[in-house]
């Protein structure tokens, strides 16, 4: 090996120099170090490339004190120079750099390996520094290992200065690390990164976002900017002044901007999406910019129309036509607001008069309202549900669980009253309800009461005659309060006629009556009888007492009978019968006829006469009748005529 001598002043400072090596020689390149001891570098030193010689101008056997020389170089020769990183791959190839101790005395501790500024591009690899900080004696030597990194294309190369020295500052010489990067794609910045906005009904602010080519190497054209993620719909590109355009290496021209609107964004809460820029034949060149818009004020208002009067009224009448308008309402409902309602769930009834209404449509349920939309409820009083004359209050709602609208409702319900209707069995005749003899009962009619109203009678039923003299009630059922449907909305009794003489006509209107006001619409009834037999008294008074004289016995009235059989018996046996004997006297001494028999259709003069007593007093009164007894079979008690009443007179 070629030796390498150094002249070193004879001052504590000294110089260092630095060689490139192969085996068995000494290359590269050698500077001089500044110097302390006032020798300039080119009387202290010689330069000697081609051989590796370098004389330092010092005798080695003068005797002078032992120095250190610490030499720095490379194997193989030049692969410094070509320090590259390629193929876009980093590391590239580390290089082996020798530090040889070519004086005749110990190095003192090394210290690291220096590479000044192009730590960027060059560092020592891990694990491979034998030197560390070793103490090399004469001719003593150790090694390392630096490998260029890169994270892009650098095709202007880049640069370094490795030195290395000891704990006494002793240096070796200088070695230049050169190379370039290549292979990387090409890439593009974003600023910002990722930006937020505030957005607002009043406030659609606008994202700007520019693109620069940060590596120094022309991209092709961009595609068009495109925005991406769960949200990317709420957001609008405006401005796309990147697509088409090839970002220079350098400004000008490296750079281009893309605007984004939040104008779709009604919402609140935090939107987000994805940024894309790309070059349009490489996708690994791209940048990508992430944007959040935080809307606020975007809130629902539900509104429900019409909103007077409050509460809203409806009328049900008992009995009236199905629910209609005005009875049945369309509400509808508005969002007035700023954002979209969530989810509207089923409109609601409550209150304590909820269960007189009843929803017949709802086109809400499950609607989502954007900003106007609107949907309907429809409203009206429940008819299976009233039951009963009143009013009703309830309160409609409409709401997606978290904004709500309230609409007052009230129902007036009437016509619930029970109502009588009386009705005789079909083919009745009421105006024919005779009795013939011997009777006394003629035929029954059945009559049905039945509650054709809207509420329960609130008593039970009682049927009236406005009078009993020819008629009678029997069979009476209703005993029971009508209800307004089934087996109990009626009841049903008879009315017959009873005579036991004969009449030309009777009548009486019938009645029922189930509660004040709760009336049926009476009937009328009427009849005749006939048939019986007639014992007629003559002479008679109607209208005042036959006058029977105290002074003129002469004048006394005589009475005669006539007998008409009719369906009776052809014959009887009279009797007379005298009130008030003690003023009034019989005289039947003419013609007896007391206990005489008279036959149908003849005139028995029995020539008896009614007198007064000597000791009669005047305006007593009494009755003349004539009775006879009914002999058919069965016996039909005793046929009475008509009575003539008398009174005493002077």
């Amino acid at each position: 090996m070629t030796r390498l001598v150094m002249r070193l002043a004879a001052v504590a400072g000294m110089s260092l120099f630095l060689m490139a090596c192969s085996t068995g020689l000494d290359t590269g390149s050698l500077n001089v170090g500044e110097t302390d001891s006032g020798v300039t570098p080119d009387s202290a030193v010689s330069r000697d490339q081609g051989s590796g010689t370098v004389d330092t101008g010092v005798n080695p056997d003068s005797g002078t004190a032992p120095t250190p020389v610490i030499r720095l170089s490379v194997s193989p020769a030049g692969a410094n120079a070509t320090m590259n990183v390629t193929g876009g791959t980093s590391p590239g190839t580390a290089v082996t750099f020798t530090v040889r101790n070519l004086g005749n005395g110990a190095i003192a501790a090394l210290t690291a390996p220096n590479l000044g500024a192009g730590t960027t591009n060059f560092r020592l690899v891990a694990g491979q520094n034998t030197c560390g900080t070793k103490v090399l004696a004469a001719g003593a030597e150790c090694t390392f290992q630096v490998e260029p990194v890169a994270n892009t294309n650098i095709p202007g190369g880049y640069t370094a200065t490795l030195t290395i020295r000891d704990a006494n500052d002793v240096r070796s010489n200088e070695l230049t690390l050169e190379g370039t990067a290549s292979g990387f794609p090409t890439n593009i910045s974003v600023d910002p990164l990722s930006d937020t906005l505030a957005v607002t009904p009043t406030a659609d602010p606008t994202f700007t976002f520019t693109f620069t080519n940060e590596t120094g190497i022309p991209t092709n054209a961009l595609k068009p900017a495109a925005l991406s993620g769960t949200n990317s719909a709420k957001f609008s590109i405006v401005t796309d002044n990147c697509a088409g355009t090839a970002l220079a290496a350098s400004s000008p021209g490296n750079s281009c901007t893309v605007t984004v609107s939040t104008r779709n964004i009604a919402e609140n809460g935090d939107h987000t999406a994805k940024l894309t820029v790309t070059d349009t034949t490489n996708d690994d060149i791209t940048a990508v910019a992430s944007l959040t818009a935080d809307a606020s004020g975007f809130d629902p208002v539900l509104v429900m129309t019409p909103d007077i009067p409050d509460p809203f009224l409806f009328t049900f009448t008992a009995g009236g036509a199905p629910p209609s308008s005005p009875e049945t309402q369309v509400f509808t409902i508005t969002n007035s607001g700023e954002g979209p309602t969530l989810a509207l769930l089923a409109a609601g009834l409550s209150g304590t008069g909820a269960a007189a209404f009843t929803i017949t449509a709802d086109t809400c349920e499950d609607a989502v309202l954007e900003p106007t939309d609107t949907c309907t409820v429809t409203v009206a009083p429940d008819a299976t549900a009233l039951t009963a004359d009143g009013t009703h209050d309830a309160t409609l709602t409409v709401t997606d669980g978290v904004d709500s609208e309230t609409r007052g409702l009230r129902v007036t319900a009437s016509g619930f009253v029970a109502t009588l209707a009386l009705t005789a069995e079909v083919g009745a005749a009421l105006d024919g309800m005779d009795v013939r003899y011997p009777g006394p009962l003629g035929t029954a009619i059945t009559f049905t009461v039945t509650n054709t109203g809207f509420a329960d009678t609130p008593v039970k039923p009682t049927p009236s005659l406005s009078s009993t003299d020819n008629f009678e009630i029997a069979n009476n059922t209703c005993n029971a309060v009508l209800t307004t449907s089934g087996v109990d909305s009626n009841c049903t009794f008879q009315v017959r006629p009873t005579v036991t003489d004969n009449v030309t006509a009777y009548g009486a209107n019938l009645d029922v009556n189930a509660g004040t006001g709760i009336e049926a619409t009476p009937l009328a009834l009427s009849g005749a009888s006939r048939g019986w037999p007639v014992l007629l008294l003559t002479p008679t008074t109607p209208n005042s007492p036959l006058a029977i004289s105290k002074t003129r016995p002469a004048a006394a009235p005589v009475f005669t009978v006539t007998y008409t059989a009719n369906d009776g018996p052809a014959s009887v046996m009279i009797a007379i019968t005298l009130t008030n004997t003690t003023h009034f006297v019989l005289d039947d001494s003419i013609s007896p006829c007391e206990g005489s028999t008279l036959v149908s259709g003849t005139t028995a003069y029995c020539g008896f006469k009614v007198g007064a007593r000597n000791t009669a007093v005047a305006d007593q009164t009494a009755t003349l009748t004539i009775t006879a007894p009914n002999t058919d079979d069965p016996p039909l008690g005793t046929i009475t005529s008509n009575v003539a009443d008398l009174i005493i007179a002077e």
